[in-house]
This record gives structure tokens, C-alpha cells and sequence, in this order.
């Protein structure tokens, strides 16, 4: 074989064993490249044994029962050098009525920097075949790592093949029951542990119910709500706690959630000494799901918490109207105008009413749909 002057980087050693390492890790035959080096006499010479730089039988396809716990971590760090322990794993392996093994991991995400996709790689019977997976795995599956296996897909596969093929849409079904299974398994045999990597698991399990219905109508039973005294509870348990406090005299439930512990302070304070309970949205995509959770939910509206007064957030009686006179009302919100900034577009509305004894004297709040519509 030749080489011209353009292509002399393939006559490196770091740059043929780094197309090596990518194409031919996992090949079910021994790949030699080279001789294994030691080191003697302060450098570092070959040895008479072949350098093999692939693993003939890689983790997926050896039976879970002979696997452990360290096995997967290790395979995880082998995959992805730099990357925090992940949460969890599934082992894949199906032989019908399509073949599929391979390893999932769920990991730490801790900003929208690290919501990478293109992090699972497909191979077809060990052969590398890409890691752009969209198609094969659920949209919010591709923010998961690892590896999947299957003789089903073709080496040369491609966008109109994915989106045409009935198998691809089998294993994405597959892909996408397996992870719930495996959510729900720990949620139901250690909720601790569940709870604790919740923060770190909510993306996930957010993400697949905004856009799988099918995983929606699995997830909510162990999706969970966050209030702001760190407390978790179910979808069911979280109802049941409100309903007595929190249901208006329309007979809607109202959830009240903040985005800001910190800068909505006053207001949770506010709601928790009526008795109200306050949840914490403060998640990526917690604005998109609390849409989900209305239209789902019956009879149910969240409201946030420093969108009205304490008085109006939650109206279980019509409200009493204001001793005060129109004139009087009048002079009062002249008043609060003559003191609002000057602006082109008229931005600031004022009101006049009756507030509880404990509330302050003038409050400003914005519109629960401009807060929302602020937040998306």
C-alpha cells in the first residue's frame, strides 16, 4: 500500500492507533498493532509479545449474572476517560423478535453545557458503526452514554433507513420500556436511593415524559415533585397532601411552585403560614413540564407563588370588595402612577384592594402567563 505526501498522517502511530481505537476496539477478532513495549535501560523498547489493542469480548456481550458492579463502572470509565461515576445502568439483550445487546448508563448531568448527545455508540456485531443514534433511541434516551448491539442495522445505515425500518422502531420501543422498567425497579426496591439522585435523574425522566407519551403513561406513577423544604413526593402523594388546603371554590387544585428559593423568600413565606404548600421548579425544563402537568391533570392549575397576594393566590370565597369609594380609589392609583418610571409602552397597572393584616402594604407582581412565558 501507498501513501501519498497528503495522507503521510497515516503513517503515524498515534494517528492509525486512534483510528484503530475508535473502529476496531471491540472487533471479535484479535487486532495486533505493533509489539507491547517495556521499559529498559530509561526507554522504552518492543518485546516479542503483539500489542492487541482490542477486546474480543466486550462487556455486553457477557451474561449480567457474570458481571458486577465494578465490571459496568469500569467499562464506563474505559468508554468516557473524563466523566463523573454514572447513576445507573441497564444491560440490554433481546433475541426476538429482533437481536439487540448492549449497555446504557445514566450520568451525572449538572448543567445545559453537559446535555450532550451523540454520547451512545452503535455497533453491528462489534463493528463500529456510529454514534449519531437518533432514530434507533428515544430523542431524550440520546442524552444517555453507552454502547448498543445490533445485527438488525446495517453497516451503511441511514437517516431514510432509520425512519423506514419497522425493526428500529421495535428496538426504540424496546430501548424506551427497558429504561422505564429499570427506573421504576429502583424506585420501588430502594426509594432512598431513588431520591437521592433524583436532582441528577429529573432530566431524564422530564425530558421522555414531554415528548413520549407511552413513557409518560409509565413515569408519572414514580416522577416526583419537590417542595421547598426539600421534601419528595409522587404525583398521587403530592394531590392527596393538597387537596384539603389547596383546592379554590371552583373546586380547581392549585399548585403553588417557585423558581427561586432565594429571590421568591417573602412570597413562600407567605403561602407556608396560610398552610399552603410551595413546590420548587427550579429545573431545566420544569416551565415546559408544569404545561404537561395541567393539561394531564384534572381540574388543576400551578400558580407561582409571586404572581398575586397570598390572598388571591388560592380564592375559596368571593372576594369581599374594598370599603373605599371610587373617588378614593382614584386619588390612590394617581398616585402610585405619578411615581412609576416614565416608559414608551405602559407597563405598570396598579390596583387597589383589600390585603390581609399580615401582608404588606403595596406589593408588585407580574402575571402568572408573563412569568411562564418569561421562564420558557
Amino acid at each position: 500500500m501507498y501513501i501519498d505526501d497528503d495522507s503521510k498522517e497515516f503513517l503515524e502511530e498515534a494517528r492509525v492507533s486512534a483510528i484503530l481505537n475508535k473502529y476496531c476496539k471491540f472487533l471479535p477478532v484479535a487486532i495486533a498493532f505493533g509489539k507491547k513495549k517495556e521499559w529498559k535501560d530509561g526507554k522504552q523498547v518492543d518485546t516479542a509479545e503483539d500489542n492487541i489493542i482490542n477486546d474480543t469480548t466486550p462487556l455486553w456481550t457477557r451474561k449480567p449474572s457474570e458481571l458486577k458492579d465494578e465490571d459496568y463502572k469500569k467499562f464506563y470509565r474505559d468508554l468516557y476517560p473524563m466523566s463523573d461515576e454514572p447513576l445507573f445502568w441497564i444491560h440490554l439483550n433481546v433475541d426476538f423478535p429482533f437481536h439487540l445487546t448492549g449497555v446504557l448508563y445514566f450520568p451525572k448531568i449538572k448543567s445545559n453545557i453537559d446535555m450532550q448527545k451523540n454520547k451512545i455508540q452503535l455497533y453491528c456485531n462489534q463493528v463500529y458503526v456510529t454514534d449519531e443514534v437518533e432514530g434507533i433511541v428515544p430523542d431524550f434516551l440520546t442524552l444517555m452514554h453507552g454502547v448498543i448491539d445490533s445485527p438488525d442495522i446495517p453497516l451503511n445505515v441511514s437517516r431514510s433507513y432509520l425512519q423506514s425500518d419497522a425493526n428500529v422502531k421495535k428496538i426504540s420501543g424496546y430501548i424506551s420500556k427497558k429504561v422505564s422498567d429499570r427506573l421504576q425497579s429502583i424506585f420501588k426496591n430502594d426509594r432512598k436511593e431513588f431520591e437521592q439522585k433524583w436532582n441528577d435523574l429529573k432530566i431524564f425522566i422530564n425530558y421522555g415524559m414531554l415528548t413520549e407519551e407511552d413513557f409518560y403513561d409509565k413515569a408519572n406513577k414514580y416522577a416526583l415533585l419537590q417542595d421547598t423544604e426539600g421534601k419528595l413526593y409522587t404525583y398521587e402523594e403530592y394531590k392527596t397532601l393538597i387537596t384539603a388546603e389547596q383546592t379554590d371554590k371552583d373546586g380547581n387544585l392549585v399548585y403553588l411552585y417557585a423558581n427561586n428559593k432565594d429571590k421568591e423568600y417573602g412570597f413562600i413565606e407567605a403561602a407556608t403560614a396560610k398552610v399552603y404548600n410551595v413546590l420548587l421548579m427550579d429545573g431545566q425544563l420544569d416551565v415546559a413540564l408544569i404545561s404537561l402537568l395541567e393539561r394531564k391533570f384534572e381540574k388543576t392549575r400551578f400558580t407561582r407563588v409571586d404572581s398575586d397576594t397570598v390572598e388571591r393566590l388560592i380564592v375559596k370565597e368571593e372576594q369581599k370588595e374594598s370599603e373605599l369609594k371610587n373617588s378614593e380609589r382614584d386619588i390612590l392609583t394617581g398616585v402610585f402612577q405619578s411615581r412609576m418610571p416614565k416608559m414608551e409602552k405602559k407597563e405598570f397597572y396598579v390596583q387597589v384592594q383589600a390585603m390581609g393584616e399580615d401582608d404588606s402594604p403595596i406589593m408588585i407582581t407580574q402575571s402568572e402567563y408573563m412569568l411562564r412565558m418569561k421562564e420558557m
